[in-house]
């Protein structure tokens, strides 16, 4: 468009190939941004005379994701969020494990948040309803560990990276236990449920979860006491079932708390506390009995095939 004397013309361009190229490393350009993440600058000229003579008549600066592959069509959904994050933290990576671990090392500083700068959570309330997508997690802000692990791997996604067998549940091997608590819980003793194998007991009245805690009734023999840290959230829910993790490359990523695990042993040693069963009678209790440190404790469920390839 050129202005002059109060009047504009408009020039209307079809689609127009580039006859440059782009570096051949992921890249990331900010239109707002400075010498370290420089715009995507286009210098506009007009000519009057069929090209024989040109006038410079301004730029523009734009936002340019450049990825490492064709993004694998299998992602939830192209959001900007999902590019943003994988080329900003990727920025001159030409390898894909150089895009792997910029990818992750963004999610350790749990502070990820979406292209428009809202930030992420993991459990932004105790009793949020089953938030298990990464639709759900960019739309409503928050999500449980489905989400954010599924999440992880729709941004790897954005760079063509995809590997089969990536998500994976992990839950307790013995049939007794029916969850497990993520660190730290404190016990009091000798516990009061008079079950040897599952010596504490609380109780608790309905709904079990409430928007900042549980709901324990009387005096608890478990308590918890603090959470590791995890997406935007200090402390966190650590009452579970069962747990969302990525798997990529043999490695267990898990975004909800920025920590990777070598082994299901590994993950036990850093985040299991203990596990809690319900008896079913009485309703209203739940019984737990410590980590045994001899033993993994944990199990990967096996999934159906599209859940191994997600």
């Amino acid at each position: 468009m050129k202005k002059t004397s109060g009047f504009s013309r408009t020039a209307t361009l079809p689609p127009t190939d580039c006859t440059g190229t782009l570096p051949n490393t992921i890249k990331y350009y900010d239109k707002d941004g400075d010498v370290t993440m420089p715009p995507f600058q286009l210098d506009w000229e007009v000519s009057y005379d069929n090209g024989s003579t040109w006038q410079a008549i301004g730029d523009t600066k734009h936002t340019v994701y450049v990825t490492l592959d064709q993004p694998h069509s299998s992602a939830a959904f192209f959001q900007e969020t999902l590019f943003y994050i994988a080329c900003k933290q990727t920025d001159g990576q030409t390898t894909e494990a150089g895009a792997i671990n910029g990818i992750w090392q963004h999610f350790t500083d749990l502070e990820v948040k979406r292209a428009d700068g809202t930030p992420l959570t993991y459990y932004s309330a105790y009793n949020i309803p089953d938030l298990n997508s990464t639709p759900e997690l960019l739309f409503e802000g928050t999500s449980r560990c489905e989400g954010w692990a599924k999440f992880f791997l729709d941004v790897l996604k954005m760079h063509g990276v995809q590997h089969s067998d990536n998500f994976a549940v992990i839950l307790p091997i013995f049939p007794n236990d029916h969850g497990f608590l993520i660190k730290t819980w404190d016990f009091t003793e000798p516990g009061t449920s008079g079950n040897s194998e599952y010596p504490y007991k609380n109780n608790f009245v309905m709904p079990m979860l409430l928007a900042g805690g549980y709901n324990w009734v009387n005096t608890p023999d478990v308590t918890y006491q603090s959470g590791i840290p995890a997406q935007g959230n200090t402390m966190p829910p650590a009452f579970f079932g069962d747990h969302g993790v990525a798997v990529v490359n043999g490695i267990y990523y898990d975004p909800s708390y920025g920590q990777t695990y070598s082994s299901l042993q590994d993950m036990a040693n850093k985040v299991i506390d203990s596990y809690w069963r319900n008896p079913g009678i009485p309703a209203g209790t739940i019984l737990f009995r410590k980590k045994d440190t001899s033993s993994v404790g944990l199990k990967e469920m096996p999934l159906m095939p599209y859940e191994k390839n997600y």
